[in-house]
Protein backbone atom coordinates (compact mmCIF):
# COMPACT_ATOMS: atom_id res chain seq x y z
CA UNK A 1 0.00 0.00 0.00
CA UNK A 2 0.89 3.72 -0.45
CA UNK A 3 0.38 4.23 2.94
CA UNK A 4 2.68 3.63 6.24
CA UNK A 5 1.19 1.78 9.11
CA UNK A 6 1.08 4.55 12.05
CA UNK A 7 0.70 3.75 15.35
CA UNK A 8 -2.65 6.01 16.72
CA UNK A 9 -2.08 7.95 19.84
CA UNK A 10 -2.74 5.94 23.27
CA UNK A 11 -6.48 7.55 24.46
CA UNK A 12 -7.06 9.28 27.45
CA UNK A 13 -9.98 9.62 29.47
CA UNK A 14 -10.19 13.22 31.47
CA UNK A 15 -13.06 13.86 33.50
CA UNK A 16 -14.97 17.50 32.83
CA UNK A 17 -14.19 20.08 35.32
CA UNK A 18 -16.87 20.21 38.56
CA UNK A 19 -18.61 23.00 39.31
CA UNK A 20 -17.16 25.87 41.51
CA UNK A 21 -19.72 27.88 41.30
CA UNK A 22 -23.87 26.80 42.13
CA UNK A 23 -26.62 27.30 39.81
CA UNK A 24 -29.33 29.94 41.02
CA UNK A 25 -32.35 28.16 42.25
CA UNK A 26 -35.10 27.82 39.12
CA UNK A 27 -38.14 30.35 39.42
CA UNK A 28 -41.29 29.97 39.16
CA UNK A 29 -43.78 32.88 38.28
CA UNK A 30 -47.53 32.45 37.25
CA UNK A 31 -48.12 33.36 33.18
CA UNK A 32 -49.41 37.20 32.36
CA UNK A 33 -52.57 38.36 32.83
CA UNK A 34 -54.74 37.95 29.36
CA UNK A 35 -55.36 41.46 28.03
CA UNK A 36 -58.56 40.39 26.81
CA UNK A 37 -61.14 38.77 29.14
CA UNK A 38 -61.15 35.07 28.22
CA UNK A 39 -64.77 34.10 26.21
CA UNK A 40 -67.22 32.12 28.92
CA UNK A 41 -68.14 28.37 28.24
CA UNK A 42 -71.36 27.63 27.27
CA UNK A 43 -73.44 24.48 27.80
CA UNK A 44 -76.33 25.26 25.67
CA UNK A 45 -76.87 25.63 21.62
CA UNK A 46 -78.33 28.61 19.92
CA UNK A 47 -82.04 28.74 19.47
CA UNK A 48 -82.98 27.65 16.63
CA UNK A 49 -83.96 29.79 12.93
CA UNK A 50 -88.28 30.34 13.41
CA UNK A 51 -87.84 29.48 9.17
CA UNK A 52 -89.36 26.14 7.81
CA UNK A 53 -86.89 23.67 6.68
CA UNK A 54 -87.49 22.89 3.17
CA UNK A 55 -89.16 19.27 1.71
CA UNK A 56 -86.76 16.79 1.42
CA UNK A 57 -86.27 16.04 -2.65
CA UNK A 58 -86.93 12.11 -3.72
CA UNK A 59 -85.91 12.41 -7.65
CA UNK A 60 -85.55 9.04 -9.36
CA UNK A 61 -82.32 7.76 -11.09
CA UNK A 62 -82.33 9.26 -14.77
CA UNK A 63 -80.98 5.69 -15.98
CA UNK A 64 -82.42 2.73 -15.46
CA UNK A 65 -80.53 0.57 -13.05
CA UNK A 66 -79.57 -2.64 -15.14
CA UNK A 67 -79.32 -1.16 -19.08
CA UNK A 68 -77.75 -4.04 -21.39
CA UNK A 69 -76.26 -3.02 -24.44
CA UNK A 70 -77.72 -4.03 -27.87
CA UNK A 71 -76.45 -6.99 -30.00
CA UNK A 72 -74.50 -6.14 -33.28
CA UNK A 73 -75.32 -8.68 -35.95
CA UNK A 74 -73.94 -6.41 -38.79
CA UNK A 75 -71.01 -8.07 -40.65
CA UNK A 76 -68.06 -5.88 -42.13
CA UNK A 77 -67.95 -4.82 -45.37
CA UNK A 78 -65.78 -6.33 -47.54
CA UNK A 79 -63.17 -4.23 -49.70
CA UNK A 80 -63.75 -3.65 -53.02
CA UNK A 81 -61.59 -5.36 -55.60
CA UNK A 82 -58.93 -3.02 -56.82
CA UNK A 83 -58.93 -1.51 -59.74
CA UNK A 84 -55.91 -3.45 -61.90
CA UNK A 85 -55.57 -7.04 -61.27
CA UNK A 86 -51.68 -6.78 -62.54
CA UNK A 87 -49.36 -5.64 -59.97
CA UNK A 88 -46.59 -2.99 -61.14
CA UNK A 89 -43.33 -3.68 -60.48
CA UNK A 90 -41.07 -0.91 -60.57
CA UNK A 91 -37.42 -1.17 -60.73
CA UNK A 92 -35.03 1.17 -58.27
CA UNK A 93 -33.70 4.14 -60.01
CA UNK A 94 -29.77 3.42 -58.23
CA UNK A 95 -28.02 0.83 -60.06
CA UNK A 96 -26.30 -2.16 -57.67
CA UNK A 97 -22.57 -1.27 -56.88
CA UNK A 98 -20.64 -3.97 -55.40
CA UNK A 99 -18.41 -3.04 -52.46
CA UNK A 100 -14.65 -2.25 -52.60
CA UNK A 101 -12.64 -5.13 -51.31
CA UNK A 102 -11.45 -5.04 -47.81
CA UNK A 103 -7.93 -3.87 -47.22
CA UNK A 104 -6.49 -4.77 -43.75
CA UNK A 105 -3.96 -1.62 -42.80
CA UNK A 106 -2.34 -1.73 -39.68
CA UNK A 107 -2.34 1.53 -37.69
CA UNK A 108 1.15 3.58 -37.74
CA UNK A 109 3.97 2.85 -34.97
CA UNK A 110 5.16 5.98 -33.44
CA UNK A 111 8.57 6.19 -33.70
CA UNK A 112 9.07 8.88 -30.48
CA UNK A 113 9.22 6.92 -27.36
CA UNK A 114 7.69 8.79 -24.10
CA UNK A 115 9.52 9.80 -21.25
Amino acid sequence: PLLVAVPSPLSILINPPEATVERPAPKESPPPAPLVPLPTKMDTLPPLPLVVPPDPRNTPPELPLVALPELKISAPLVPDAPPFAEAIVIAPLLDAVPSPDITLIPPPVRLMLRP
